[in-house]
């Protein structure tokens, strides 16, 4: 069954992305707008991806994960944003961005 393998590859991958994650150099302009550059590693995955890279930004004081604090009040919700990626190869950051 190769479902349980496409699990662990998913896992595996989030985990790298989420070590490689950081904010984009801005340049030291604080005018400039917020971006973020994630790649991940050959070593998780040899080839090219296609898919959707998906940012959530949550406060770090909340006990829960990221993905728990999305809810339908802005107020109190995470922030969420995505990109479509196509032949996405490792080292090559893709830039979540407004």
């Amino acid at each position: 069954m190769r479902f349980p393998s496409l699990i662990t590859a998913s896992i595996a991958l989030l985990a790298a992305l989420l070590v490689s994650c950081a904010p984009a150099d801005s340049g030291g302009d604080a005018t400039s707008p917020l971006s973020f550059a994630v790649q991940y590693d050959g070593d998780v995955r040899s080839g090219p991806l296609d898919g959707r890279v998906i940012l959530l930004i949550a406060p770090a004081d909340n006990e829960s994960e990221p993905r728990f604090q999305l809810r339908s009040e802005p107020a109190r919700s995470a922030q969420g944003f995505g990109i479509d990626v196509e032949a996405w190869q490792p080292g090559e950051p893709a830039v979540v961005d407004g």
